[in-house]
C-alpha cells in the first residue's frame, strides 16, 4: 500500500471519529449546543432537499479520506516536528484557519462562526485538534517504518 491510500485511509478514520465525537459532545450540550459536524448539513440541505445526517457523515468520510488525508500524506515531511501526531495537529489547525476565514464566511456564519454562536471557534478548534491527534495517530500506525522515509 502506498503512503497516499495510507493517507486517505487515515483522513478517513480520523474523519469518522471526530465525526463521532461531535455527536457525544452535541447530545451533551457540548460547548453551547452547538452542533459542528452538522454544519455540512447546511451545505447538503440545499442540495438534496433532505433533512438527514446521512450526507454529513458521508461528507465527511469523503472530505477525511479524499481531500484532508491525501493532502497530509503528501505534505508530511513538509511539516513542522518529528512526531506524526504533531504534524497531524499542525495540519489540522492550518485546516481549522481556513474553516473560520474562509468557509464560515462563505456559509453566512462570519468570521470564526460567531454568528452561530461564542462557542463556535472553540468547540471546532478542540475537534481539530483531535481530528489532528488522530490523523497522525493512524497514519503511523499504518507506516510503521522509519517516518523520515517518507516519498
Amino acid at each position: 500500500m502506498n503512503n497516499l491510500s495510507k493517507g486517505m485511509i487515515a483522513g478517513m478514520c480520523a474523519a469518522l471519529l471526530t465525526g463521532v465525537l461531535d455527536q457525544l459532545l452535541h447530545g451533551s450540550g457540548g460547548l453551547g449546543g452547538v452542533d459542528v459536524f452538522s454544519l455540512t448539513m447546511l451545505v447538503s440541505r440545499p442540495v438534496i432537499g433532505v433533512e438527514t445526517t446521512a450526507p454529513a457523515w458521508l461528507t465527511c468520510a469523503a472530505i477525511g479520506a479524499v481531500l484532508y488525508g491525501s493532502t497530509f500524506a503528501l505534505l508530511f515531511n513538509r511539516l513542522p516536528g518529528q512526531a506524526a501526531v504533531w504534524r497531524g495537529i499542525v495540519f489540522a489547525l492550518a485546516i481549522w484557519l481556513g474553516l473560520m476565514l474562509v468557509i464560515m464566511p462563505a456559509t453566512g456564519a462570519g468570521a470564526f462562526g460567531l454568528n452561530i454562536g461564542y462557542g463556535t471557534p472553540w468547540l471546532t478548534f478542540g475537534t481539530h485538534v483531535f481530528f489532528g491527534i488522530a490523523l497522525g495517530a493512524m497514519y503511523r500506525r499504518l507506516k510503521p517504518a522509519r517516518l523520515q522515509d517518507h516519498r
